[in-house]
């Protein structure tokens, strides 16, 4: 997969919004086409800063600090835009957007940026007469300042030893980091589940997820380790508790091979037919 694509580099720039849930029940927005050069007219590639952010702490009376943390903050973003206003006038283009909620902004239609619409910045009138012409920045703002692709990546089933290391690799495409949402499935011709361990052995973060009274025997179960939101639960929707260094994570740079290590542990006897499956978004910084 490659790095996200934007356009201004031939023909007609690709720049849409859109193909999420609206917030109130009105269904999918379909993607609204910003470079539609009837309306819309893109003018620029896409405007935004991503910085990180350091957290230091001096020490006292030794001229240095240290480094206590870091994370990247949500990410304003603007597009630069001309808006010709035939047939459609601004403020009808602009209700949709604004009250999407979290939407899709693409410039490939494969990988994209989840944004939220803010309106329009530096507005001023190109031509005032006729067909009205507005100069603007057209601004968002992203929770995660990193595009990801729109379809995820997916980890076939591997089939789990019994009380056992089972080792599998996964070959990560993106620049940063992604957050893989693991499936351990247990069929019901199986005994008794206490635990299963999951680790990352490259960055070394891992997870032990202790079922209480065990899974039972002869019982199909289906449970869903979601690493960005830091949960463990079933198909009932009940939580379990963890316990280790972190949820493991998948970490680029692009091609970077990474050993998975899962270790499956049962009340008793042999577990058969257990398998552990994923999916993620590769992710990017442009």
């Amino acid at each position: 997969m490659p790095q996200p694509v934007f356009a201004l580099q031939s023909g007609r720039a690709v720049a849409r919004f859109g193909n999420l849930p609206q917030p109130n029940g009105q269904g999918t927005l379909g993607y609204v086409d910003l470079n539609d050069l009837v309306t819309w007219h893109l003018q620029d590639d896409f405007m935004a800063d991503v910085v990180q952010q350091l957290v230091l702490g001096q020490q006292m009376w030794r001229g240095t600090s240290s480094n206590l943390g870091s994370d990247f903050a949500p990410l304003p973003a603007s597009l630069p835009m001309e808006y010709r206003e035939a047939p459609t006038s601004m403020g009808a283009a602009l209700a949709p957007l604004l009250l999407a909620g979290e939407q899709w902004l693409t410039f490939d239609l494969v990988t994209g940026i989840l944004a939220r619409c803010l309106g329009t910045a530096g507005r001023k009138t190109v031509i005032r007469f006729g067909t009205r012409r507005w100069a603007l920045s057209l601004a968002f703002m992203c929770r995660d300042p990193f595009f990801r692709d729109i379809a995820a990546t997916t980890i076939a089933p591997v089939t789990l030893n019994s009380g056992a290391v089972t080792n599998f690799n996964v070959t990560y495409a993106g620049s940063v980091w992604t957050s893989p949402v693991w499936t351990l499935a247990i069929p019901n011709s199986t005994v008794a589940i206490a635990a299963l361990t999951i680790s990352n052995t490259m960055s070394g973060e891992v997870l032990t997820i202790s079922f209480p009274g065990s899974l039972p025997a002869a019982t199909a179960a289906t449970i869903t380790i979601d690493t960005g939101a830091m949960a463990v639960t079933d198909a009932g929707g009940r939580s379990y508790d963890v316990s280790g260094t972190a949820f493991p994570l998948l970490y680029g740079p692009a091609g970077t091979v990474q050993q998975i290590q899962a270790t499956l542990i049962p009340a008793s006897g042999t577990a058969v037919g257990c398998t552990i499956a994923g999916s993620y978004q590769n992710r990017w910084l442009i």
